[in-house]
């Protein structure tokens, strides 16, 4: 994120905002093994968080913009903090509950984050939620260079098994109790996602559904789908820039 955020094309939107880029416990580059007995936060304890940090921060009102877990954390934040929080820009916001094979899955992947470190089997895990089918992207080039970026990233910067407390955590949350999109529906809210995600939730059919009784409740929400990107961030930067500059103007600011 803090990359997208200094990109060229971000240059104006930068400069007249103010950015807080907060950090999950023990996932930045380089940190050490969390304490055996950390009791890692759910997603809930985690957008409670960031509102506390906004309040200690003295921040009165924000726009929200964050990216898959983060975006699913920061969702939570937008519906406990309606005094706070004026919109948000959600990117690749998940919040549909995992199936039996998913769950055997992931924890096959945390076993080995904890075992053995990062390996080749949590690394696939990793670009795949995060980068979706690399075959749908139309700069294949670039795609492989951010590809190269975050793995090494994976390998050589983030702490695995910090990694694997929040992939559980993220898991347990979405097993658990998911992201009630109908809360959602009176804030202003842009959700971004790419098509060539192998997890997408069906958005559009969900928020058709929980707006069925009252169409009025959809007129705060817009859905952008962008094509032939592996990554909005990476692979479309000048549209994302372009739909959060939109949106904050749309807010009055």
């Amino acid at each position: 994120m803090i990359d997208f955020v200094s990109q060229d094309c971000m240059e104006q939107l930068a400069a007249k905002c103010s950015w807080v880029h907060v950090l999950i416990p023990g996932q930045g580059d380089g940190d050490r093994d969390l304490p055996p007995n950390y009791n890692f936060p759910t997603m809930q304890q985690l957008g409670e968080a960031m509102g506390e940090v906004c309040d200690a921060m003295g921040l009165k009102q924000v726009v929200l913009f964050g990216e898959g877990a983060g975006a699913n954390i920061l969702a939570r934040l937008a519906m406990l903090r309606e005094d706070l929080v004026l919109g948000a820009v959600l990117i690749h916001c998940t919040g549909t509950a995992a199936g039996f094979a998913e769950t055997i899955r992931d924890k096959l992947i945390g076993w080995k984050l904890n075992s053995i470190g990062m390996n080749p089997a949590a690394e696939s895990y990793m670009l795949l939620h995060r980068f979706g089918s690399i075959g749908d992207a139309t700069d294949e080039m670039e795609m492989r260079h951010a590809l190269d970026r975050f793995r090494h990233s994976l390998r050589e910067a983030i702490n695995p098994r910090n990694l694997n407390k929040f992939i559980m955590s993220f898991m347990a949350n979405q097993r658990a109790s998911s992201v009630s999109l109908a809360g959602l529906l009176q804030l202003c809210c842009v959700f971004i996602s790419t098509s060539s995600l192998t997890y997408q939730d069906n958005r559009e059919s969900r928020l058709a559904e929980s707006a069925r009784t009252d169409p009025d409740r959809l007129k705060h929400i817009e859905l952008v789908q962008l094509d032939d990107v592996g990554n909005v961030l990476r692979g479309a930067p000048d549209k994302v820039s372009d739909c959060l500059q939109y949106f904050i103007q749309g807010l009055g600011l």
